[in-house]
């Protein structure tokens, strides 16, 4: 059985963490799966989502715009790819398979062991990147990689025409229950909740100013975060400006801050609706996961939302940073227990026929397999 190491950079479980893991799972039976990962994630997270595993554990570090965080990136950079390539050599490993744009171990090795295949997954738009450094390492992932994966179309547009062969695969979810288990719709629209990190961009402070603009219409919403506050000076400056919003808009007993939950399904099927209203998003794990569930979805149209959302069928797209056709989204909502309904239904059926994932791994499957047939790499 041919060894695959996957190359997780994250710091605690994300969407794009569990969705490789989903796919590895399903993939149990024709590849051996190996993970390399950061030391901040917890063994008990690792336990749920990957099993017995083998698992290596690594100091990587996080791109960040930080100068003091640049200067740490790349001579780490170096260290982790010479132990990463110990690990290939000595575990016999077939396929090194980097979750994620912005690690160049996977091109380090790619450089340093000309015999093993390299796989990178952008998951990412280009406006999450430092611009300049965006460029190089697509430009590196050209020059030494053998197959670039991304999540969603929107990404795929933002990367371009590449040297490195480029697929589509999107991230999926299982659908093993059927719907059976969906939730009986409460008869009013009051709680609505918000997954995600406290980040500007991730559209917390869009979601404030929705719920004013329905409680000034006389609407009783109240609106639940779910997400971290991280120790970044960004996450805390971001908190503090949501927590005047708040009190300027006297929200104090409609807003409340639930921070970091590990049962995100839970959160979400305890909720009425659930809105995300992200200024960018290069898929939207949440966005699946609220059709799943079959709770009501409003999102901004912003990428990768509008891969996963049919308009009007299984949820409700709105124009991107306007609070208030979201605003007037769910008043139409609260009021239509109708469209609620066929939103709840036929988002659990859109989601499963394109995102389950025993259907999807199929197409990652095909890919390695087809990489270790080819067993020449082209020179750089």
């Amino acid at each position: 059985m041919h060894k695959v190491l996957i190359v997780e950079n994250s710091t605690y479980v994300t969407g794009a963490l569990k969705s490789i893991a989903r796919f590895a799972r399903a993939l149990s039976g024709e590849f051996e799966f190996q993970w390399a990962v950061t030391e901040a994630i917890a063994d008990e997270d690792l336990k749920e989502l990957i099993g017995n595993d083998k698992i290596h554990r690594f100091k990587f570090v996080e791109i960040s715009k930080k100068p003091g965080r640049l200067m740490m990136y790349f001579p780490r950079l170096i260290g982790n790819a010479f132990k990463l390539n110990r690990i290939v050599k000595n575990d016999g490993i077939s396929i090194v398979h980097v979750n994620d744009l912005y690690n160049m171990v996977g091109a380090v090795v790619g450089l340093l062991n000309r015999d093993i295949k390299i796989v990178y997954h952008a998951r990412l738009l280009r406006s999450s990147y430092i611009g300049p450094l965006y460029d190089r390492f697509l430009s590196m992932i050209d020059r030494t990689a053998d197959a670039l994966i991304c999540c969603s179309n929107a990404v795929s547009k933002d990367v371009g025409e590449r040297k490195v062969p480029k697929t589509v695969i999107y991230d999926s979810e299982d659908f093993d229950n059927g719907d059976a288990d969906l939730p009986e719709l409460n008869a009013e629209l009051r709680n609505v909740v918000y997954i995600g990190n406290i980040l500007p961009g991730k559209g917390q402070d869009l979601a404030v100013e929705t719920i004013k603009l329905l409680r000034e219409r006389g609407l009783d919403m109240n609106l639940r975060f779910v997400g971290k506050v991280d120790d970044s000076e960004v996450s805390r400056n971001q908190k503090a400006r949501l927590d005047k919003m708040i009190s300027d808009a006297k929200l104090e007993g409609s807003v409340e801050f639930a921070g970091f939950r590990r049962d995100v399904a839970a959160e979400i099927g305890k909720a009425d609706l659930v809105l995300n209203l992200s200024e960018s998003e290069s898929f939207s794990m949440v966005c699946l996961e609220a059709l799943k569930a079959g709770v009501p979805l409003v999102a901004s149209d912003c990428g990768g939302p509008s891969e996963i959302i049919e308009h009007m069928r299984s949820g409700w797209l709105v124009s991107n940073r306007d609070v208030f056709a979201a605003a007037d989204a769910i008043e139409t909502l609260a009021a239509d227990r109708d469209l609620r309904n066929r939103f709840r239904l036929e988002g659990t059926k859109c989601a499963r026929a394109r995102f389950d994932v025993g259907e999807n791994a199929g197409e990652l499957k095909d890919l390695y397999h087809s990489l270790i047939g080819n067993t020449s790499k082209a020179p750089s």
